[in-house]
């Protein structure tokens, strides 16, 4: 049984959703040359309101200071406002429980 190499890759762009892992295996026949692997980004699309901007919960990690993964996509969506809106004035506020 031979193992083909498996390449993993993240797309970024600003604006846009941050890619999930792509994992992408190379057909022996094709290995060493060039190849495109197509990746769809989801636009950045927050919901605004006249007072607010609604964001899903940002959690932190177990037993740490550090936000997961997710928190930091709902952060990007509030940089996205920010981004398009420079004037606008936000409050944000935060915090944790005993873990």
């Amino acid at each position: 049984l031979k193992c083909l190499p498996v390449y993993i890759s993240y797309a970024t762009k600003s604006g846009y959703e941050n890619s999930n892992v792509y994992k992408v295996e190379i057909p022996e026949n094709e290995f060493g040359q060039d190849m495109a692997v197509g990746i769809t980004l989801k636009p950045i699309v927050p919901i605004i309101t006249e007072t607010e901007v609604i964001l899903q919960p940002i959690y932190f990690e177990f037993n740490k200071s550090n936000i997961t993964a997710e928190g930091a996509a709902e952060l990007d969506k509030l940089v996205a406002v920010m981004n398009e809106y420079p004037e606008m004035v936000i409050f944000a506020k935060s915090h944790t429980d005993i873990r």
